[in-house]
């Protein structure tokens, strides 16, 4: 038969909708599963995906809850951060795993960063939790490994699974 077509690219950086990056819905899902037990500000997927927008205006600020997300999933993981300088904090957690978004955060401000980018330090700060957030490693230590992750609702025949995530909104 006909080669069977090769997945589509991802989006191309820039203003795109954050939906559309894998890492989206790895958050989404981390939010959806652990946000209460974490007790994380509540932010339905297309909230989420609203805040991490690039800015319309000139002059817009990072969006209180965005703020807050990140606030809380520091603190978790013992940073001593306060409001004011979350961004300084962030931009010292990024070195961790990625200079050069660090860098780029650094120069232009957690607003300008690429939707990719966002996602990315957010997904890191998630998967941080499991690691060095003591209280919440231990309550997941007792979950079985495969209740934690979310399974697929099925896969086609190139082997690619597909998930389904639905919230209140």
């Amino acid at each position: 038969g006909p080669p069977a077509p090769s997945p589509p690219p991802p989006p191309p950086a820039g203003p795109c909708c954050p939906g559309s990056w894998p890492n989206f819905a790895v958050v989404c899902s981390f939010l959806e599963r652990y946000g209460a037990l974490l007790d994380l500000p509540e932010l339905p997927f297309p909230e989420l995906e609203r805040v991490l927008q690039p800015p319309q205006e000139p002059g817009d600020q990072v969006p209180k809850e965005l703020v807050e997300l990140h606030l809380k999933l520091m603190r978790k993981i013992g940073k001593s951060v306060t409001a004011d300088r979350w961004e300084k904090y962030l931009i010292k957690i990024c070195q961790e795993f990625n200079s050069t978004w660090a860098w780029e955060m650094e120069k232009k401000g957690y607003l300008e960063m690429s939707v990719e980018c966002k996602l990315g330090i957010l997904k890191y700060l998630c998967e941080c939790q499991f690691d060095d957030n003591l209280k919440f490693k231990n309550i997941i230590n007792e979950e079985d490994a495969d209740a934690m992750r979310l399974q697929p609702i099925g896969r086609d025949k190139d082997g690619l699974m597909y998930w389904y995530q639905l919230d209140q909104e």
